[in-house]
């Protein structure tokens, strides 16, 4: 797949990846690559329908801080994530905006959510 560093989720797990190998330059310039895709909503990445993907944003948290990279706009990142999460604990799959959760909440999206603000330091 040649465009992998055009979809969030790749590039995250990429720079993850790289990281567990040994190339932690490597993982960092990637993860810091993916990162930029964020415009203050989530990912608009190639993947991007007119709907945001939740569990991109516990990605970025969980790998940034996996491999001890810096975070740009962690604190907005965490906040985003937190917003998707329903009154009965699960977390939408996908949103339009802050305030526009989309779509059912499941095991897998709910998962990387309550891993990535664990791991970034949020209370869950």
């Amino acid at each position: 797949m040649e465009d992998w560093r055009e979809y969030a989720n790749l590039g995250f797990l990429g720079a993850l990846n790289e990281y567990n190998q040994g190339r932690t330059a490597e993982g960092a310039s990637i993860f810091a690559d993916t990162l930029a895709m964020f415009d203050g909503t989530g990912f608009k990445d190639k993947a991007f329908d007119g709907r945001y993907e939740t569990y991109k944003l516990a990605l970025a948290l969980y790998v940034g801080v996996t491999i001890g990279a810096p975070i740009q706009n962690g604190k907005q990142i965490a906040a985003n994530l937190q917003a998707m999460q329903r009154e009965d604990g699960g977390f939408t799959t996908h949103y339009r905006g802050i305030k526009t959760p989309e779509g059912d909440a499941n095991t897998e999206t709910t998962a990387w959510a309550l891993l990535a603000l664990q791991a970034y330091g949020c209370p869950v």
